[in-house]
């Protein structure tokens, strides 16, 4: 719950142990939003906006061992004009980068690298099954590419709609009818606002009990 913005570098680098990063407004960084490395497992990525930041929104290079395997979920967020990647993993070894990984209900929209890029080994659908990664109800608008370092035949749900932002420039991120309609649930409301914007979060977390929104704080604490 909180705002990091226009930071000289990174904006948020973990070396170490589980982390959870939630409900942050994560922008215009001379960096990566968020960097991961060492032997981190377990991290959860959930209802943020990644804005405007200059290297890759989220850049994944740790390097667990068999005994710490990458389990990470990255789901219901927003990732918005980077000048990287949406998403990179540069881990070298097949079996950690794609072990029991969720990437699900995100929208990667005008990434000028690739929404999801497993740059250091790569992967299939078929291996992305063999360990229990999951990459799903994901919205791929206007990126250089969608994927790159893997294949991907059919990811569930996929969509490519304009996720028609209110607007971005003024960092209202609610999204429009486009994705509405198909259930997506990273509707934002922008700094200064106090009502957040309600999206349809479809069946399937609905009958789970969840709730979509994520409430962006006027207060920043990055470094200016």
């Amino acid at each position: 719950n909180c705002e990091l913005g226009h930071c000289a570098s990174n904006a948020i680098t973990n070396t170490q142990g589980q982390l959870t990063i939630r409900n942050c407004f994560i922008h215009d960084n001379a960096g990566q939003g968020l960097t991961l490395s060492g032997a981190v497992d377990g991290s959860l990525i959930e209802d943020n906006i990644f804005a405007n930041n200059t290297g890759d929104d989220i850049n994944d290079a740790r390097t667990p061992t068999t005994l710490t395997p990458m389990s990470m979920h990255i789901r219901n967020n927003v990732f918005y004009n980077s000048s990287g990647d949406g998403y990179e993993c540069t881990v070298t070894s097949a079996q950690t980068s794609l072990h029991q990984a969720v990437i699900e209900n995100n929208i990667f929209s005008e990434i000028t690298g690739s929404g999801i890029n497993l740059s250091g080994t790569g992967g299939t659908d078929i291996q992305c099954a063999a360990h229990g990664a999951r990459i799903r109800n994901n919205c791929f608008f206007n990126c250089g590419a969608k994927y790159s370092g893997m294949t991907i035949l059919s990811s569930i749900n996929e969509s490519t709609a304009d996720p028609q932002f209110a607007n971005a420039g003024g960092n209202d991120f609610s999204i429009g009818t486009n994705l509405k309609a198909l259930g997506y649930p990273s509707g934002n409301v922008g700094v200064g606002s106090s009502t957040p914007s309600y999206v349809d979060i479809g069946i399937q977390r609905q009958e789970a009990g969840g709730s979509g929104g994520v409430a962006v704080p006027t207060q920043s604490h990055g470094h200016e």
